[in-house]
């Protein structure tokens, strides 16, 4: 969740996940991250999103050492000397605000 979200969009996305988990019958687990930022209500999301999915994660808004005036916490994540790379990449399926999944070419999903 980020400002600009479309909720039509991030209910029915929510709801075809979980259509397609049940017919499945899989075991996947349905996350959702609320980044805290300037513009988000991380107290509503997580209100309305706890009953829908499995775990609602808070986020930090990832400045790398630089708020950019963005950020509701205003502590880096990483320091920006030490240079390590961004771990979310590596570990989850990111959809961006248009449905695209930036690390498989920006492709509509």
């Amino acid at each position: 969740m980020r400002p600009g979200l479309d909720w039509n969009r991030l209910n029915t996305s929510i709801n075809l996940a979980r259509e397609i988990r049940k017919a499945l019958k899989a075991p996947t687990r349905i996350v959702c991250s609320i980044i805290n930022q300037e513009g988000v209500d991380v107290g509503r999301g997580r209100k309305i999103l706890v009953p829908r999915v499995d775990n609602v994660q808070i986020r930090k808004y990832l400045t790398w050492g630089y708020n950019e005036d963005r950020s509701a916490d205003d502590s880096p994540y990483l320091l920006p000397e030490e240079r390590i790379p961004c771990p979310w990449l590596f570990e989850r399926l990111n959809i961006d605000t248009v449905g695209c999944d930036p690390v498989r070419g920006g492709h509509r999903l």
